[in-house]
């Protein structure tokens, strides 16, 4: 298929554009800045509409990367450039009847996140449905994401695959042993999740192969935590409250992937225990 990867540049758009090529897709590279190691990038910026939609003509599907990140401090730079581009974006899906769609969501669009991090999820393993209010800026951009994606799947048909991801680790950025301290307010908060950049990419390629799916939404993480302790060791010292639903082997992922796994065939790669 020939696919547009907005934010072909960055720190996900540059591990997922030869992830594709290298499956034999044609990808169209967008980003409103050059790169050293992304070959044959376009220079777009998707703040400007009628630009997003001229470029993406005539593609068959694309990757939206391209974001603000999210920070632990309130961040007033995030909102609006995610939720404006992500419109400029299924716009273009809308005008030039494009197929599939990939959007980069995350997991903070569930709500335990900053300024409500010690707010822990009533259930563990947790699933894609569980969602609480949320007033994060980044969370917000990300949740309002999702219900766009969700709104132009009923309007025009199209496929929308949202991605929540966890924090993106780097290869080379792995320490020597595990991700953090367990008992720290961020890693509770976001039940010790994590997933690297090249699981990133598997999943971004997987679902622009797949159809069928209308709208969803998907945890993608890797299929351990990122602590050295075993998961039902983390729920019982660090989430007594929560419900464990389920019997947890080992040191699992606690943001389940179980429907990443059935919806797509994804199978994360890579873990900080091998690296």
């Amino acid at each position: 298929m020939r696919v547009a990867v907005t934010g072909a540049s960055g720190g996900i758009g540059r591990w997922v554009v030869p992830e594709l090529r290298g499956a034999e897709h044609e990808v169209l590279a967008l980003d409103n800045r050059p790169s050293d190691v992304v070959e044959g990038v376009t220079m777009l910026d998707v703040a400007d509409p009628r630009a997003t939609v001229a470029a993406l003509r005539g593609v068959e599907a694309v990757v939206h990367l391209a974001a603000v990140p999210g920070t632990r401090t309130p961040d007033w730079d995030a909102f609006d450039p995610n939720v404006v581009t992500t419109y400029h974006v299924l716009e273009a899906v809308r005008a030039h009847g494009i197929p599939r769609a990939v959007l980069a969501s995350s997991i903070w669009a569930y709500g335990y996140n900053p300024p409500a991090e010690d707010r822990l999820p009533p259930r563990i393993p947790l699933v894609e449905d569980d969602l609480v209010p949320t007033v994060n800026g980044y969370g917000l951009s990300k949740r309002l994401l999702e219900q766009m994606g969700r709104e132009y799947v009923g309007a025009t048909g199209c496929q929308v695959v949202c991605m929540r991801y966890p924090w993106v680790v780097h290869p080379a950025r792995y320490p020597g042993g595990p991700l953090g301290d367990p008992s720290s307010l961020p890693c509770r908060a976001e039940l010790w999740s994590y997933v690297d950049v090249r699981d990133v990419a598997l999943a971004c390629r997987l679902a622009v192969e797949r159809d069928g799916l209308g709208f969803v939404a998907l945890n993608i993480g890797a299929a351990d935590t990122r602590s050295a302790l075993p998961s039902e060791d983390l729920a019982r010292r660090f989430a007594p409250r929560a419900e464990v639903t389920r019997a947890l082997a080992g040191c699992e992922a606690l943001y389940s992937i179980e429907r990443a796994r059935t919806l797509l065939g994804y199978e994360p790669r890579h873990s900080w225990r091998s690296r």
